[in-house]
């Protein structure tokens, strides 16, 4: 009773975080859109758990395998939208999708394969994870593109592969009880010794998940205020220079007016010098007419 309570509370969180990210303006909807059916995503697997554990036949209708074939790829999509400097799709990301069709179409022929579904889905994980996992040792400075939000961003990716990584685990845990089918009584999930304490993690995880965007934390913020300003380079990441605080133009004008004393002074220095240069009589006092006249010159010269 509780592990379905708690499924059904950790779809309805996931239905509301996906809906909430999904409808939120952000100046770069990718990533956001992206994030949102990915917690969609989990609110229908859970969905399907709860009508397996409530004894629903479904047949050819569980797509849980499906779902599952395409949590992972989303979570490195997400990776890579961030690391692009346009952010924006491109068409090499459908390719992602084929493990998740090749699933769908061994569940509709009936196919002898589907014996290793499991064995699949669990590679599929792994091999994701570690990709990710590859990703976040580089730092922060994998996501040179994002400027000063990389290093929040890089703190928010890694806790998705750490909720990737938890998923794996409980996955894994739970085919090593299908399969040696001791702790479980006639096979059923419900009476799974993994599946309570793993429905309980993902449950508190969420909830964090909730109260961090009900508070518009910075762990979350950035996502809505999303922009690439590194301007694409052919040169090597290095010779990218990121400016962390921008100028402002209460700035620029301050300099501008700071600037204006040193032209003055400038051109009294240039005034002082043609001054000196004037003729002089022989009691050492400066010639007025002398003065003039040379003044006239220069200026007819110029």
């Amino acid at each position: 009773m509780l592990l379905m309570a708690s499924h059904g509370a950790i779809a309805l969180l996931c239905l509301l975080l996906g809906a909430h990210f999904l409808l939120t303006p952000a100046r770069r909807r990718a990533p956001l859109l992206l994030l949102g059916f990915t917690y969609l995503l989990y609110a229908v697997q859970s969905i399907f758990l709860l009508l397996q554990l409530s004894a629903v036949e479904l047949g050819a209708a569980n797509l849980r395998p499906v779902g599952a074939m395409l949590l992972a790829p989303a979570s490195w999509l997400f990776w890579r939208l961030l690391q692009r400097i346009n952010g924006d799709w491109r068409w090499q990301d459908a390719l992602h999708l084929l493990p998740a069709a090749l699933t769908l179409l061994l569940l509709l022929t009936k196919s002898p394969l589907r014996a290793l579904l499991d064995l699949i889905i669990l590679a599929s994980f792994t091999g994701y994870l570690l990709a990710i996992l590859w990703q976040l040792r580089k730092g922060p400075s994998a996501l040179y593109g994002l400027a000063q939000d990389a290093q929040v961003a890089w703190r928010y990716l890694l806790l998705q592969a750490l909720l990737l990584g938890i998923n794996l685990l409980i996955e894994v845990l739970v085919w090593l009880e299908v399969t040696n089918d001791a702790p479980l009584v006639g096979g059923h999930l419900a009476n799974s010794q993994v599946l309570l304490p793993g429905a309980l993690l993902f449950l508190l995880v969420h909830i964090v998940a909730v109260l961090v965007a009900l508070q518009r934390s910075r762990l979350l913020e950035w996502l809505y205020q999303l922009q690439f300003a590194v301007p694409i380079s052919s040169g090597p990441i290095s010779s990218i220079s990121i400016s962390a605080e921008p100028q402002q133009p209460t700035t620029v004008l301050l300099k501008a007016t700071a600037d204006k004393p040193a032209e003055q002074n400038l051109q009294a220095s240039a005034t002082s010098s043609d001054t000196a240069d004037l003729p002089a009589d022989e009691g050492g006092q400066l010639d007025v007419d002398g003065k003039l006249a040379a003044v006239l010159q220069r200026w007819l010269a110029l």
